[in-house]
């Protein structure tokens, strides 16, 4: 009965270290293959530094908040379509589509802006 135990015993540790290892091993090896790859870099100008993005997929634009303005880049060229002043801490951008609006947070004025999502205007 002991040497029975005894195996029943080993048997376990080993598939626990089999068990560890398996799991070790497949966790480092999926975190070195990755999917994403960078396909394009747009440059932002202006002073200051910039925080979130945020895409409106149905204009094809792309949103960059950034100090006391937001950013407007066209999604496919980078170029800089406007810039809607005025948003003192400019963090996050929401956008209600089928409204034509959309929203800043604007943490240093403890503010939102609302502003036409077409025109960029308030």
């Amino acid at each position: 009965m002991r040497n029975t135990w005894n195996i029943y015993f080993h048997w376990k540790k080993s598939f626990l270290l089999i068990l560890i290892f398996s799991l070790t091993a497949s966790y480092s090896f999926a975190q070195n293959k990755s999917d994403y790859h960078v396909i394009k870099t747009f440059h932002v100008g202006g002073q200051g530094w910039w925080d979130y993005i945020a895409v409106n997929s149905n204009l094809k634009r792309i949103y960059v908040s950034h100090g006391t303005e937001v950013n407007i880049l066209d999604e496919t060229t980078g170029d800089s379509i406007g810039i809607i002043p005025n948003t003192d801490g400019v963090h996050g951008i929401a956008f209600a589509s089928p409204f034509e609006k959309g929203y800043t947070s604007n943490g240093r004025s403890n503010t939102v802006s609302v502003f036409n999502s077409k025109t960029t205007k308030y």
